[in-house]
């Protein structure tokens, strides 16, 4: 389990083989829900849905990265992301995400590809917007809020949360403000 450079938020780890082992198992099976926050450009309508997509890696520039693809293609692979829009702002959308799907930049291109890139993305993202914000954010609009897994060895139910981080708050009482 990974976040993308520049993402703020949760990441569990193990301290012993033992359970190394049993939370990899949990990732690999698909049983940690996984939910993020992003600003992203435009009003995304309707405000809740599921970006459904077809994406594949290539390597651009030293670099790798994700691309729209077709289902026929032979490294093509199905992103699923849910949203539901948390707050709109005049020209954008404070979006709650839950990933069905964990695939490499999942959520950056599947916004992008709707139209709705994410604020500072500086792969996926809109360049000349990034510019006007680039005093106030140093990094992309993007944070792993919570998981959620059954707990390998006790059985419970963990959700783990964190908050959103000052500088991504102060965007958004930044956007509130103008909203008055």
């Amino acid at each position: 389990h990974r976040l993308d450079s520049g993402t703020s938020g949760i990441i569990v780890a193990g301290k012993h083989r033992k359970s190394i082992l049993a939370l990899f198992k949990l990732f690999k099976e698909k049983q940690v829900k996984k939910h993020y926050i992003a600003l992203v450009q435009g009003r995304i309508t309707p405000e809740q849905g599921v970006l459904r997509s077809y994406i594949r890696r290539v390597k651009e520039k030293f670099q790798h990265k994700m691309v729209p693809a077709e289902g026929t293609e032979e490294d093509a692979v199905l992103a699923e992301t849910e949203y539901k829009v948390k707050e709109q702002f005049k020209n954008y959308t404070l979006v709650e995400l839950k990933l069905a799907t964990g695939k490499m930049h999942q959520i950056r291109v599947q916004l992008q590809q709707a139209g709705h890139p994410i604020l500072g993305d500086p792969l996926y993202g809109d360049k000349r917007m990034n510019e006007q914000w680039k005093q106030q954010l140093k990094r992309q609009f993007l944070h792993a809020e919570s998981l959620e897994f059954i707990h390998p060895f006790t059985g419970r139910i963990m959700n783990i949360k964190a908050p959103l981080p000052e500088d991504l708050e102060k965007i958004v009482m930044t956007l509130r403000r103008e909203k008055r």
